[in-house]
This record gives C-alpha cells, sequence and structure tokens, in this order.
C-alpha cells in the first residue's frame, strides 16, 4: 500500500536539477520587494501634510472620533475659549503630563496635577476649561468634573486647535514660543511654523 508522503528518491525527482534557475526565479521578488520598499519610502515622505489646512482638518476629525467614544460632554471652540479666558471666573487647565507642559501651555492656564491638589476657593461658581493635544484626556477629565458638579467644558481639538485657531502659547518662563508637545507622532499636526516634540 502506497501511502501520500513522498519517498525520498521521489523528492530528488521533483527537486530542479540546475539551480541556476533560482536565481532567475528569486530576482523578480527582489525586484518587486525593492519596487515596494521605494514606494513606502516615498509614501512616508508624503504623509507629511501639506498644509495648515488639512492639518487643522484632522485635529478637527480625530476630536470628532474622541467624542464618539467620550458620549455627549461640554465643549467650547478654541476661540470661545480664549474669549472666556480673559474673564476671572474661568479656569483654563492642562491634563497633558508634566513633560508635556514643560515644552509650553495655553497662557494663563494651570496643570490639571495642580488644579486637582488646590481646587481653591468658589470652585462651584467657576468655570473649567480644560485641554490636551487634541480631546480625549481632557475629555476624560471633563466628564469628571460634570459628575462632581463642577462646570466644565473640554476645548475643542485640545491645544492643536488652539494652535490652529492662531492662538498662542507660552513655555514655562511665560515667554511666547512656536515648541508644542504633541504627545506622539500620530498627533503631529501642529501648524507647520510650530517645532513639533513628542
Amino acid at each position: 500500500m502506497k501511502t501520500n508522503t513522498p519517498t525520498k528518491g521521489e523528492l530528488q525527482e521533483i527537486r530542479p536539477t540546475n539551480p541556476s534557475i533560482y536565481p532567475v526565479t528569486i530576482r523578480p521578488i527582489r525586484i518587486l520587494s525593492i519596487g515596494f520598499a521605494i514606494i513606502s519610502l516615498w509614501a512616508c515622505g508624503q504623509s507629511q501634510l501639506a498644509d495648515n489646512t488639512e492639518r487643522a482638518e484632522l485635529v478637527r476629525h480625530q476630536y470628532r472620533d474622541y467624542l464618539k467614544l467620550l458620549g455627549d460632554i461640554p465643549s467650547v471652540t478654541p476661540r470661545e475659549a480664549h474669549q472666556l479666558s480673559m474673564r476671572d471666573s474661568v479656569v483654563l487647565i492642562d491634563a497633558r503630563t508634566r513633560k508635556e507642559q514643560q515644552i509650553s501651555m495655553i497662557p494663563g492656564a494651570v496643570s490639571a496635577q495642580d488644579f486637582d491638589e488646590n481646587p481653591g476657593e468658589d470652585i462651584r461658581s467657576k468655570k473649567l476649561l480644560v485641554y490636551c493635544t487634541i480631546g480625549y484626556r481632557s475629555g476624560i477629565r471633563v466628564k469628571h468634573y460634570c459628575s462632581s458638579g463642577l462646570d466644565a467644558y473640554n476645548i475643542e481639538g485640545g491645544i492643536l486647535g488652539w494652535l490652529h485657531d492662531g492662538l498662542p502659547v507660552e513655555d514655562t518662563d511665560n515667554i511666547l514660543t512656536r515648541k508644542i508637545h504633541v504627545y506622539g507622532e500620530d498627533w503631529d499636526l501642529a501648524p507647520l511654523d510650530y517645532k513639533s516634540v513628542y
């Protein structure tokens, strides 16, 4: 009875007797691989977005995607936040990490860590405007603050939305800067005249 497993002799019969055909069959695969590598490198170079309009639209799109995860939360546009921030009854809160805040912050903002440790007096009479890079981390904080009975709002598009609306950021010495920490490469959507750090 014959089994389906080939014998050693049968295997030698199906092997090509001329090894010089291997380079011929491998060469097209190598050429295709090199071609794909070149196309991939070109595409990576093209992934740097060409203009600020496209970058701003991607920030808005990512923020809308985050809202699907966060659910219904109160929010304000960066322009509205800027106008509101001039009032004494408003607290701007930066929900990003200390490392991100060391690069730049919205003028007048306090870190979420500092605010949570010392919210100050009459906090229930204040409007809290919270931001992060685009709005997810700040959205989580806004939900928490609202569930605690506070009047909190997420800044749409976060600090990137703020920058795309032409609004300023400061470094730790309160000097206007063109550097921004964008959290990571996937969030590198700052206006082109800003230096992104991550």
